[in-house]
């Protein structure tokens, strides 16, 4: 018996004993938690990359839609045309969109609320592509109504 403390060497065995024991169960928490945050930057990367080709495909359509409106030569029926066909391309492109909504769902679900692989959100690229396609479905109507007005004055092109 020590005089000089509390603890005898039962305790100190028992307390050892208790450590041992928790070990490998504080291991496998480790081992977990990096299985989670490997997980996590899978998602990250899967997401940005899809958001870092997506989010610049919205912006370059945009910029065409606006030379596209300006830059048509031909008649209005022409332009009509070229302009129903740069739409279809677009809707064509939703598929895109709904995958990026899948990874975004995942990330959510991971409660993932940072991404340093990219600058785009998912908010981001949702309001861009409603931008998109309310551009090119202004831009339709603008020369729908001059081949109505046209058509309604009787004046040639």
């Amino acid at each position: 018996v020590n005089p000089y403390s509390v603890l005898s060497p039962q305790d100190i065995t028992n307390k050892w004993e208790a450590v041992k024991q928790l070990v490998p169960l504080r291991d496998q928490m480790l081992q977990e938690e990096v299985a989670r945050q490997q997980a996590n930057e899978r998602l990250r990367r899967s997401f940005a990359a899809h958001a870092n080709i997506i989010g610049p495909w919205i912006q370059t359509k945009m910029e065409e839609i606006g030379h596209v409106s300006v830059d048509i030569a031909g008649s209005l029926e022409e332009q009509m045309n070229n302009l129903k066909q740069y739409e279809q391309n677009i809707i064509n492109y939703k598929s895109n969109i709904d995958k990026l909504e899948g990874d975004h769902q995942l990330i959510q679900e991971a409660l993932i609320f940072d991404n340093k692989h990219t600058n785009y959100t998912m908010e981001h690229i949702r309001v861009g592509w409603e931008q998109l396609l309310t551009t090119i479905a202004r831009t339709i109507n603008e020369v729908e109504n001059q081949i109505l007005t046209r058509d309604a004055k009787g004046i040639s092109q």
